[in-house]
């Protein structure tokens, strides 16, 4: 069995890592942990077409729910990961569920 794999980060890192991990032919369990509400978005875009109005909401996200769903995503959002216990590995969330990992990426940005 292939053991999870945690994402800590709803940036475009974070969902590439997703995407070329179920391309790579990964089976096991797969969640991508974000503190921002609902679906990952484009950043630029948000910041000069959207706000232009030139863009819909819609065309910001990375994918559609859709996505998700069809490739075993489990998408998190709205909670952000406040620690992590490498020893038991384990990435504790701010609601106080904690998650195990097998495997973790940090796709947090510059911040």
């Amino acid at each position: 069995m292939n053991s999870p794999v945690i994402i800590i980060g709803g940036s475009h890192a974070g969902v590439s890592v997703a995407d070329h991990l179920r391309k790579a032919g990964f089976d096991g369990p797969v969640t991508l942990v974000s503190e921002e509400d609902g679906l990952p978005y484009q950043r630029p875009p948000l910041s000069k077409a959207y706000m232009s109005g030139s863009m819909t909401l819609d065309r910001l996200h990375l994918r559609p729910q859709d996505w998700y769903d069809d490739n075993r995503i489990e998408l998190l959002t709205g909670v952000p990961a406040m620690a992590i216990d490498r020893p038991n590995r384990e990435v504790a969330l701010a609601d106080g569920r904690r998650l195990p990992y097998g495997h973790l990426v940090l796709a947090t940005g510059a911040r």
